[in-house]
């Protein structure tokens, strides 16, 4: 079973791995093995990165919708309202000329 490996432990590897490469006290196959993990790592850590950005486009996106159905709903409400208000005065202007 492979360990599930976080996304901040990968970068803190990542991190290790680059001071090693400059320290270059390693023989050719150690320095390829090293450099090979950081590949790795920077691939999953790239993928963590891509999905965190499309959950958060995905929860944006949720929200506005959510915020224009309100100030939707709200326009529609403050319309019917404004009809209601229109109504009245209209019918309270012919009521004063049939007087």
């Amino acid at each position: 079973m492979e360990k599930k490996v976080k996304f901040e432990e990968a970068i803190k590897r990542l991190e290790e791995i680059v001071e090693e490469l400059e320290t270059g006290e390693f023989d050719l196959d150690k320095a390829i093995q090293i450099f090979e993990e950081g590949l790795n790592l920077t691939k999953f850590c790239k993928k963590k990165l891509d999905e965190a950005e499309q959950k958060i486009e995905i929860i944006k996106k949720q929200n506005l919708d959510d915020i224009m159905e309100d100030a939707a709903t709200g326009i529609k409400d403050e319309k019917k309202e404004n009809y209601k208000k229109e109504k009245t005065d209209i019918g309270l202007l012919l009521n004063n000329k049939e007087e």
